[in-house]
């Protein structure tokens, strides 16, 4: 593990051009078994984070449904969105 993360993956070239609350819903699908897991890393004060990095050139608006964050917290997962505005 990382000092600062312990698992990176990038999204598959199917879901970069999503938007970010669909891009989200593929890391669920693909982590919704791993909830156990989760919980074990936070009883061993690790934190469990969704970090995404967002890239706009303006005023973006971001989302996300009670649904979308009901299904990050079952798994125990906070959301960290870095974002990067370009000129």
């Amino acid at each position: 593990m990382h000092e600062w993360g312990g698992w990176k993956k990038v999204l598959p070239p199917s879901q970069r051009d999503r938007p970010l609350p669909q891009q989200l819903l593929h890391w669920l699908r693909l982590l919704k078994h791993k909830a156990d897991a989760f919980s074990s890393l936070r009883d061993l004060d690790c934190r469990c984070v969704l970090n995404c990095y967002v890239g706009t050139s303006a005023t973006a608006t971001i989302t996300l449904s009670a649904e979308l964050q009901m299904a990050m917290s079952e798994l125990g997962l906070d959301l960290e969105l870095d974002v990067f505005v370009t000129p």
